[in-house]
């Protein structure tokens, strides 16, 4: 099996804490930790500077495009980021959780 961590940022905590609750009872992700960060990014032309709440997303490679609809579909931003990094080495028995907790 092939794992991957998903990044995703979202405005708020609810809508991070909703997402997260979301994907675990789908069985889309295995973990999923939220993080307080500060974006600056450009905007229409405009750098711009917002509190956002990160998301890792811990699940199987195999069920990415899933997951990724799923954020694209509950997702408030225009265009979310989402970034996939494959996990190419980890702790065995991590791993192992992972296949038995996502689908």
């Amino acid at each position: 099996m092939s794992y991957c961590m998903v990044i995703t940022t979202l405005p708020n905590h609810k809508e991070a804490k909703d997402l997260a609750t979301l994907l675990l009872k789908s069985k889309l992700a295995a973990c999923v930790q939220i993080s307080g960060v500060e974006s600056y990014f450009e905007w229409d032309g405009e750098v711009r500077c917002e509190s956002e709440k990160m998301m890792f997303i811990k699940t199987n490679i195999k069920h990415y495009k899933e997951l990724e609809s799923t954020i694209i579909e509950k997702h408030s931003y225009d265009v979310p980021e989402i970034i996939k990094i494959d996990i190419k080495d980890g702790l065995d028995s991590y791993l192992d959780w992972i296949d038995k907790v996502v689908k």
